[in-house]
């Protein structure tokens, strides 16, 4: 689904209370250059944990 003009992934998830859930995702993409990977989330009343690898980038 794109998202201005670049691909993007919607993955909905629904924590009850206390809970948490884990979301791993891999990219591959053609030889080249790229800006830094981003992650945008839905603000949350708490902080949200990101973390962001980028192995062989």
């Amino acid at each position: 689904m794109p998202h201005l003009c670049r691909p993007a992934v919607k993955v909905p998830i629904v924590n009850q209370p206390g809970a948490s859930h884990t979301v791993v995702a891999n990219f591959t993409g053609a030889a080249g250059e790229y800006g830094p990977l981003e992650v945008w989330h839905t603000p949350m009343v708490q902080p949200t944990e990101v973390t962001v690898e980028t192995p062989g980038c």
